[in-house]
């Protein structure tokens, strides 16, 4: 069986967002979790989903969004 991301959220805004991200096996992981028990191909899953993530609306006055005038 093929493990996938079923569901990434943003959990906290700014240069350096942090997400939560869930896999199709149940295991969930976030962002900055660092730990030498958890497989590599998490970790890799995370980075590609984190890297397609598709941003919406800010999230909070720490988004930096909204630090600018456009």
């Amino acid at each position: 069986m093929e493990i996938t991301v079923t569901h990434i959220s943003r959990i906290t805004a700014g240069f350096n967002p942090k997400f939560r991200v869930e896999f199709s096996d149940g295991f969930k992981m976030r962002s900055d979790e660092q730990s030498e028990f958890i497989e590599s191909k998490y970790y890799k899953l995370m980075d590609s989903a984190i890297y397609s993530y598709v941003y919406g609306t800010p999230i909070g006055p720490t988004s930096h969004e909204d630090l600018y005038n456009y």
